[in-house]
């Protein structure tokens, strides 16, 4: 039997690290990419910008996004008490720095050691513990798509202007447009909607294409049963105060980057809202944002309602943001991965 499954396993494996490989490409490449676009004087501003930044603001997002770890621990506890576990506070703060630092390496494997640390040190069992993550995934999307929301509807008076903007650049990328450009975006558009319904029916009729059905309607179903065991939480105000600070810390987070870079320090609240919501989606599809997210806040902040910073300290500014994310996961991460045996060594002497 176990021969028999191992050359089942090792297929899946290569197909895990070919996915990682691949969105690590896409996101270097997009840096690539984008690099070759810019302007030699956006090159400039850019090698300037992260010359004279000051990494002072960097320390504080770290920080800022610390509480905001240790508060996600402390949610965590909640939810695990719902099955009777009352793990510590440091076990729970170890095992949520250790789930961010695993999935910088491989996506999703933080969730399990995560589970693993908590399973080894407080005997909590694995599938109540992912059952509690599941719980928690639930949560933090319904917050997302919050976020998501807040950020569309505060830019709804700004669409003429987007438009303007957006008019002006095709205008001066091409001073005559030929007729037939209006025509080929139709077609684009016809062929996505055709694309999607050939998926539909693929969906129905190939029993292998099915599967893929299956396992979204699981995940969704997991979700919900994630969310009936937020219900059973009996400190329910707490709760959602915990979730609440959660996601206001990662908003102060990305905004304290901002001062960093002086030409763009005196930016309201509208830029930092609209790069949580844009760079969410860099995230999720390029395991920790390697790339993807500077640009995509280059590109946010190239925006005339949201500062028109030029594509040089947009770019530096979001590998700021990143930068201070990630140290962060490298930093608190690996100082928990030492300090959880020692920890939990002297509290079993003690008991």
């Amino acid at each position: 039997m176990n021969e028999a499954s191992q050359p089942t396993k090792a297929p899946k494996k290569a197909i895990e690290a070919i996915k990682i490989l691949f969105f690590l490409s896409l996101g270097i490449g997009i840096v690539v990419w984008f690099w070759i676009q810019m302007k030699p004087e956006d090159k400039t501003q850019f090698l300037a910008s992260v010359r004279e930044a000051q990494y002072l603001w960097l320390g504080i997002s770290i920080l800022l996004g610390l509480c905001s770890h240790y508060i996600r621990a402390l949610r965590w506890r909640l939810l695990l008490k719902v099955n009777g576990y009352h793990p510590s506070v440091p076990n729970a703060f170890f095992a949520v720095m250790n789930m961010y630092f695993f999935n910088l390496l491989v996506p999703r494997l933080g969730e399990i050691t995560r589970c693993g640390m908590l399973n080894r040190f407080e005997k909590v069992p694995m599938d109540k513990g992912l059952g509690s993550v599941v719980a928690e995934r639930a949560v933090d999307l319904i917050m997302l798509m919050l976020f998501m929301g807040t950020a569309v509807l505060v830019q709804l008076p700004y669409l003429d202007s987007m438009r303007e903007a957006l008019a002006s650049t095709s205008s001066n990328a091409s001073p005559d447009p030929s007729p037939s450009s209006s025509g080929l975006w139709r077609w684009i558009v016809l062929a996505l909607f055709a694309c999607a319904g050939l998926l539909l029916y693929l969906l129905r009729k190939n029993p292998k294409i099915s599967g893929l059905y299956l396992k979204i309607r699981n995940l969704a179903k997991g979700f919900w049963e994630g969310l009936k065991s937020v219900i059973l939480v009996e400190e329910k105000k707490t709760f959602w105060l915990y979730t609440a600070s959660i996601w206001i810390l990662y908003f102060f987070m990305t905004w304290a980057c901002f001062p960093a870079l002086p030409n763009i320090g005196a930016a309201g609240p509208l830029p930092p809202l609209a790069i949580m919501a844009a760079g969410s989606i860099a995230i999720i599809f390029v395991p920790g944002g390697v790339g993807a997210f500077p640009v995509i806040v280059a590109a946010v902040l190239a925006l005339p309602h949201l500062g028109g910073v030029p594509q040089g300290q947009g770019l530096a500014l979001g590998w700021i943001i990143w930068a201070a994310q990630t140290l962060l996961v490298l930093i608190a991460g690996s100082i928990s991965l030492v300090l959880a045996p020692i920890y939990n060594q002297g509290r079993t002497k003690n008991q």
